[in-house]
């Protein structure tokens, strides 16, 4: 019955149809000895996902098919049972209870089976119908030691659907905490590993390589945990290399295959079996060099930029030249003015190119001073877009909505024993999802004054930790702090007289934010930039491009294609001029010219394929058609 809804790891042991366990000692010496146990003698392996828990089981089967266990464990078996087909087809009730009877019945008289259940939160919900309930009918075998089990779940699922939900289940197995592998035991799989793949995929993997995979694995892929997430950061490097050579392999076997093929047919010809068969054993051992191909770090460093938009590799100088030219194209299209801003915003991305940076440091941290309407957020946006590759690079904080202790846990978790504190924080959650990208923290001066401390470690370690411990790093992200403090002690000026001031602006401000945000992270944020006021001329190109984008949207949804004369830019301009809100009425004049249109279109004067143009009479906006 066992055979049919499980396998038998011990058996497959034998036959050595598992992958040899490499390290894990200390975890199996514990399984060993509470598996030794008189009475309860369940272990549960609890560990994050893809540490290798069920892998320590397979290994446990191969000391014991070995016969390197006490004479307790010899000649016992590990079966993983799957319930999933013992459930299969129980269509009609009791079909259930009956499979499970017989499963339990023939654990119970074979006392030499160990029983191996992976996922053992399920027992308590997947498995728990309205009429039968496997976690309670299991309890009373596991408390009195009639067949040992052993169970893997990760802390939170065994917290969550064990030790909360059915505290008495919890009760019957013993902890067996399993972390990530130490790094020689990883290098050393990943290198078995790697000769495995290779065969397959005719590719070698070089020590360096390896050790370059475990680093990019570590700084890049942080939602994951070793070994899993080097396994696969492998496994798709091979594939990806082997898929794209494919086609010049092909091409280039062929040519090779030739003159050795000539040679057999000779020596056939002659009748030299002797040369022939030379022939073949020399073919024999140089095929790797013909077909084998060397897995690059450069190939796991292009695998990784493309997944996580990361500037990584050899070719770090020519793809950072390349975002910087983008990045200088989409500032002088979208953000007018701010050259201050605009430079040091370069400068930053120059020494991520040039490879000359602090370590443990972010990319850069800005804090943005100034009133809305100004481009604040719209230079994150940019950047986000045009260097990080998209604009959901971008990973914003409205910092008002972390006004007090309980909106704080939000961000990092909550302290434990409160509601919540299984959840991760909302903060090292997305980081880890984009560990490459541009983190935006909206109006500082409004969070908890608690909060700051986050910012110590980010802007000083590079790195946050929530209240769970999980870690995410902050190397590969660009910080922006925006504030609105002080910007009244250059309210209403202009330009020019912005300029002539800013040096006792800027003293005044800092000034004024040390009473908002504390010394201490005022002191580690690289570049602290008031933004200027726009010029009336500035505030035409907002103008521009603002109706220019209304425009295009229109003609999209509309097929109505508008522009505006130049009269209609300089009376926008002369209503919305207002040192004190940016770019802000120049939206509001866009949206006057989008409600004149949309009349239009009610009042059927105008339709799709129509084009009109924004004049100004009596200075009001009024279209007119155009005719060719």
């Amino acid at each position: 019955m066992l055979e049919e809804f499980g396998r038998d790891l011990t058996t497959l042991a034998a036959m050595g149809a598992l992958e040899p366990l490499i390290g894990r000692a200390q975890e199996i010496k514990r399984l060993i000895e509470i598996l030794t146990l008189e009475g309860k003698s369940n272990p549960v392996l609890i560990g994050p996902p893809g540490v290798g828990k069920t892998c320590i089981v397979e290994g446990l089967a191969q000391y014991i098919a070995a016969g390197n266990v006490p004479d307790k464990l010899k000649g016992k078996r590990i079966f993983q049972i799957d319930f999933a087909a013992i459930t299969s087809g129980t269509i009609y009730r009791g079909m259930l209870e009956e499979r499970i009877e017989k499963v339990i019945n023939e654990l119970v008289e074979s006392q030499n089976t160990i029983l191996f259940i992976d996922e053992l939160h399920l027992l308590t919900h997947t498995y728990s119908t309205g009429h039968f309930d496997l976690a309670n009918y299991l309890k009373p075998y596991l408390a009195r030691g009639d067949f040992p089990v052993i169970g893997a779940t990760t802390e939170a699922e065994f917290k969550r659907d064990l030790e909360e939900r059915d505290p008495a289940l919890a009760r019957r197995f013993i902890k067996v905490k399993v972390g990530e592998p130490p790094r020689d035991e990883l290098k050393l799989l990943l290198s078995r590993l790697g000769k495995r793949f290779g065969a397959r995929y005719h590719i070698v993997v070089p020590e360096y390589t390896i050790d370059q995979i475990i680093a990019l694995a570590d700084q890049y892929i942080k939602d994951r945990y070793f070994p899993d997430k080097a396994i696969d950061l492998m496994k798709e490097a091979m594939a990806e290399k082997r898929f794209g050579e494919e086609r010049d392999r092909s091409r280039r076997d062929l040519t090779l295959l030739e003159p050795i093929i000539g040679r057999e047919i000779g020596c056939i010809e002659r009748g030299d079996f002797a040369a022939l068969e030379a022939a073949l054993a020399a073919w024999d051992d140089e095929k790797k060099q013909f077909f084998d191909t060397a897995l690059t770090v450069e190939d796991v460093a292009s695998l990784i930029s493309r997944r996580t938009g990361a500037v990584v590799g050899d070719k770090q100088l020519d793809e950072v030249t390349s975002r910087l030219r983008k990045l200088t194209e989409a500032f002088q299209t979208n953000i007018i003015g701010q050259t201050r801003t605009k430079e040091a915003i370069l400068g930053a991305f120059k020494m991520l190119g040039a490879g000359i940076r602090k370590p443990n440091k972010p990319i850069g941290s800005f804090l943005f001073l100034g009133p809305s309407g100004t481009g604040k957020t719209e230079t994150a946006k940019t950047i986000a877009t045009a260097f990080f590759g998209e604009e959901r690079r971008l990973i914003r904080f409205d910092m008002s909505e972390f006004y007090d202790d309980h909106t704080m846990a939000r961000l990092v978790g909550s302290p434990p024993g409160y509601i919540g504190s299984d959840e991760d924080g909302l903060l090292v959650k997305l980081m880890n999802q984009n560990p490459f990208s541009v983190v935006l923290f909206d109006e500082i001066e409004k969070a908890d004054p608690k909060l700051f401390d986050i910012f110590l470690q980010m802007l000083d370690e590079g790195y946050v930790k929530d209240m769970k411990g999980n870690t995410a790093s902050f190397k590969d992200a660009l910080i922006i702090i925006t504030s609105n403090v002080g910007t009244h002690n250059y309210a209403g000026l202009d330009q020019a007289e912005f300029e002539k001031k800013f040096d006792a602006i800027q003293a005044k401000v800092l000034e004024e934010l040390k009473r908002s945000v504390r010394p201490e992270i005022i002191n580690r944020i690289e570049h602290i930039i008031p933004f200027a006021p726009f010029t009336k001329e500035e505030l035409r190109a907002v103008f521009r491009k603002l109706a220019a984008e209304s425009a295009r949207r229109i003609f999209e949804q509309k097929g109505i294609q508008y522009t505006v004369s130049a009269a209609a830019v300089d009376l926008a301009v002369e209503i919305g001029y207002d040192p004190q809100f940016g770019a802000r009425p120049m939206r509001r004049e866009v949206q006057k010219l989008e409600e004149l249109i949309a009349e239009a279109v009610l009042d059927r004067l105008i339709a799709a394929r129509d084009k009109v143009i924004v004049e100004v009479q009596d200075r009001k906006y009024v279209l007119k058609k155009v005719y060719e």
